[in-house]
């Protein structure tokens, strides 16, 4: 698996500065959105971009459970759900305008990829009245998958992909009930073992993912399941990895957190709305923070009251994306300033893929 707005003749200011775009070729970049049709429920849609955002064609339909995963400018994978329940593993050779469908009956799948050969897949298989866990390795880029582990699933469910951080350190997050544990590997994913159990349960709150930066550095984002308080999220961060933890450790208190994106062991950038009364998210703006030594100190860099981004996406430590509502914005300098680069009238952004990485609302 982050970062006042003032509207100048179709740019947009963060913090008072205006983004240079100057770059040669810009990486290829993909989005998922939900056309505003007329009638009908709207499916989403998948869409690329040649030219850094600026102009989108729509590409194929969006099938997938999870953003895909591309690992060059024509090679992705994603895991998707047929409408009969049947789990599926997509590859695609084209850069998404089709994909390859590889069902896998009632496993469930997750994948995660170090580099555009390495990856590793997590999956959980009903058998016999239980379910059986396991770990797969490719290394070549998906081609062929080597087991490597399997055991008796301990209970709960696989809430995220595994999220390896060099070829040995490797970490999977696990629900069970009210309480979560993060388990890890450190030999590739031939074995895994838990870390202790998170020892404060939030009554209504729910992780919806896990993000390590570093084999101790590490992020747990909590949101919110019940109805009284819609939108709100904690996040609580690990030093060691994953044996304790700690609420949001160098971060405001925030209503809720948009993303987290990591893009190196130092550099990261939070997305969170701005909060609005009692503290709850406020139903327009956002605010970004970065941090530039791994998650130790975080500052803000941008926020705005007027504009809502619903994805974010870093590519360098300069240069990034995000989306809000119709429009794709670039930055140029960390985050500190956007400049409005694209928009496309009925569709409602909901998540941004570059190379090997993602970025979406989770909420």
């Amino acid at each position: 698996m982050l970062k006042p707005i003032a509207a100048i003749v179709g740019v947009v200011a963060l913090a008072g500065t205006v983004a240079s775009i100057a770059r040669p070729s810009p990486p290829p970049l993909w989005a998922a959105g939900q056309p505003q049709r007329s009638s009908g429920s709207p499916e989403e849609e998948w869409f690329l971009s040649l030219d850094g955002g600026r102009q989108w064609q729509p590409i194929s339909r969006a099938l997938w459970l999870e953003p895909p995963l591309m690992l060059s400018a024509q090679v992705g994978w994603t895991e998707g759900e047929s409408p009969n329940g049947t789990f599926f593993t997509a590859h695609t050779r084209n850069g998404g305008v089709s994909w390859s469908l590889s069902p896998h009956g009632t496993a469930f799948a997750l994948m995660d990829f170090l580099t555009p050969t390495l990856g590793w897949m997590s999956a959980t298989v009903p058998q016999k009245g239980a379910t059986l866990w396991t770990v797969s390795r490719s290394a070549d880029g998906g081609q062929q998958w080597i087991p490597l582990f399997r055991r008796k699933w301990p209970g709960g469910s696989i809430t995220s992909a595994p999220n390896f951080v060099n070829a040995r350190d490797g970490f999977i997050l696990n629900i069970d009930g009210a309480s979560w544990t993060v388990w890890t590997t450190e030999n590739g994913g031939r074995t895994f073992h838990p870390a202790a159990p998170h020892p404060v349960d939030l009554p209504g709150f729910s992780p919806v993912g896990v993000t390590f930066n570093t084999p101790l550095r590490g992020w747990v984002l909590e949101s919110s399941t019940t109805a009284s308080e819609p939108g709100i999220s904690v996040l609580w961060t690990s030093a060691n990895g994953g044996r304790t933890w700690s609420e949001r450790t160098g971060l405001p208190p925030l209503p809720s957190v948009t993303a987290l994106d990591f893009l190196s062991a130092r550099d990261g950038w939070v997305l969170a709305p701005m909060t609005g009364p009692h503290g709850l998210p406020a139903s327009r703006g956002f605010q970004l923070f970065r941090t530039t030594n791994g998650g130790a100190r975080w500052s803000a860099v941008a926020k705005s009251s007027a504009l809502t981004l619903s994805a974010f996406i870093m590519v360098t430590p300069k240069l990034g994306w995000a989306a809000g509502g119709s429009t794709i914005y670039e930055t140029t300098d960390g985050g500190q300033s956007w400049l409005r680069v694209g928009t496309e009238p009925g569709i409602q952004w909901a998540s941004l893929v570059s190379l090997n990485s993602v970025s979406r609302d989770i909420q």
